[in-house]
């Protein structure tokens, strides 16, 4: 039982649209005290401010605007969720034609205003999936592609 990342290639991911927004009763929202995010069934991340709630957005896919990030099964999948007992801890569970996969999200506590950590945890449940990882981080309400970013 595993789930395999597929990296991108540069050319997709420049090239990679965020999906369309669903209904609002389909997010989530994760959140850490400083800042919250709203995560959609498809996996999708797209809404987050950084610094803070009341700061741009750097993930704005939700209203339409860039920035998004997106874990989700490979091909067709249903999905589905819930939150973990007594937290803001959301699982999404997507069901594909071979596999149940399933992602445990939150962000990290204690909260920094300096610094936002997004915890995605993924595994397969059952059978082998391969999983689709995007990432589009954007400045100004997804309208500004950051330069400088640092990994660590």
């Amino acid at each position: 039982m595993a789930a395999a990342s597929r990296p991108p290639s540069p050319a997709a991911a420049a090239d990679a649209s965020p999906p369309p927004p669903h209904v609002l009763r389909e997010y989530a929202l994760i959140a850490d005290g400083e800042r919250g995010g709203v995560i959609g069934p498809r996996g999708d991340l797209s809404w987050l401010c950084v610094p803070r709630w009341d700061e741009d957005a750097v993930f704005a896919a939700l209203l339409g605007g860039g920035g998004s990030y997106t874990i989700h099964p490979a091909g067709r999948f249903v999905w589905g969720g819930a939150y973990e007992p007594g937290g803001l801890v959301w699982r999404s569970r997507w069901v594909t034609g071979n596999a149940i996969v399933e992602c445990r999200e939150a962000l990290a506590l204690p909260a920094r205003p300096d610094r936002a950590v997004v915890l995605r945890r993924v595994i397969a449940v059952a059978g082998t999936a391969q999983v689709e990882v995007a990432l589009d981080l954007r400045a100004r309400f997804g309208t500004v592609a950051p330069a400088g970013i640092r990994r660590g």
